[in-house]
């Protein structure tokens, strides 16, 4: 891994012990983007899954979802399949609807992404 100071402390402590985590089913990340290194380094020292999706205060909830998916390297998942939600890239930003979003119609996130040809979504950066 590139950066030590990047590693959550927990994992460089002393008395660090995987044994603590054993009752832990995920690790859930929807805030900034986590280098997928920082997340093989979580799951190798903890043995506890590192799920990245996509939220947002403005929107009340995660829209993204990747439990029952296979997991793809630098992947948020796909958006959430649910009735009167909204998800899309348009212009290479993420925009967001539903009864859930801080506003009436898309919203647009100022985030960036993409899709791959599977419908699963990609982190670019900030606009």
């Amino acid at each position: 891994m590139g950066s030590q100071r990047n590693i959550p402390l927990i994992l460089k402590h002393k008395t660090f012990d995987r044994s603590i985590f054993s009752c832990v089913k995920y690790a859930y990340s929807s805030g900034e983007f986590i280098p997928y290194e920082l997340k093989e380094e979580w799951e190798d020292k903890t043995g506890v899954p590192f799920i990245d999706t996509y939220g947002m205060s403005e929107a009340g909830i995660i829209a993204s979802e990747v439990l029952g998916e296979p997991r793809r390297k630098g992947s948020i998942g796909k958006p959430i399949s649910a009735p009167d939600y909204g998800f899309r890239i348009v212009d290479n930003e993420i925009q967001i609807k539903g009864e859930h979003v801080i506003q009436e119609g898309w919203y647009p996130t100022g985030d960036l992404g993409k899709f791959d040809d599977d419908g699963y979504v990609y982190l670019l950066g900030r606009k």
